[in-house]
C-alpha cells in the first residue's frame, strides 16, 4: 500500500484483511487522545488566561 494510505485502512488491509486490527488502531487512538487530553486543556488554559490579560492591557490603555 502506499505511504499515503489512511491508517485505518492499513490496520485492515495490511494484515490480511483481519478487522480486529481496526479494533485496536481505535483502541490505541483513544488511548493517546485521553493520554493528552490533560496537557492540551493545560496549554488552552494558559492561552485564555494571556488573552484576557492582554485585552485588559489594551481596555486600560485606551
Amino acid at each position: 500500500m502506499p505511504w499515503f494510505t489512511p491508517p485505518p485502512i492499513i490496520a485492515v488491509g495490511d494484515s490480511g484483511g483481519h478487522w480486529e486490527n481496526l479494533i485496536l488502531l481505535l483502541i490505541n487512538f483513544t488511548i493517546g487522545v485521553l493520554l493528552y487530553w490533560p496537557f492540551f486543556k493545560a496549554y488552552e488554559k494558559k492561552v485564555m488566561e494571556e488573552e484576557a490579560t492582554a485585552e485588559t492591557r489594551l481596555e486600560s490603555e485606551k
